[in-house]
């Protein structure tokens, strides 16, 4: 559930998507050695990881954490050794209008991928799918 693209795990870090789903699953750690599960695992991540678009969005959304970390760092009263301000909010403002813009390209991005994921999917036959299948 942690790897799929649909999964409201998708966007959460690396790290942060194993605790959640651990916690939200009710799962043990050692729930997860077993040798079928492990087996599983390795199998659908290398299927993930075979897809060209889904790793650019992964790779987004970790840019996107790395940006705000350095928002979060930010010091206004931090000074160089002339004395000038390190940062200034104008520059501030324009990497936060930049991750906006990030955001909505990333959006339109993780849209068409699903898209094209759900428009992939054939059924033998060409016999439509009902509401329940």
């Amino acid at each position: 559930m942690v790897l799929d693209f649909k999964s409201p795990y998708f966007k959460y870090l690396e790290r942060d998507k194993h605790e959640a789903a651990l916690a939200d699953s009710g799962l043990e750690e050692s729930d997860l050695q077993d040798e079928d599960f492990l087996a599983a695992f390795r199998k659908y991540r290398e299927l993930q990881e075979e897809d060209p678009i889904l790793a650019l969005i992964k790779t987004a959304y970790n840019t996107i954490y790395k940006m705000r970390i350095h928002l979060d760092s930010i010091d206004f009263s931090e000074v160089d050794v002339d004395g000038k301000p390190i940062y200034k909010p104008k520059d501030v403002i324009a990497d936060l209008t930049s991750i906006s813009k990030i955001r909505a390209e990333l959006k339109t991005l993780e849209e068409l991928h699903k898209t094209d994921q759900e428009t992939a999917v054939a059924v033998r036959g060409g016999i439509e799918l009902g509401m329940l299948d």
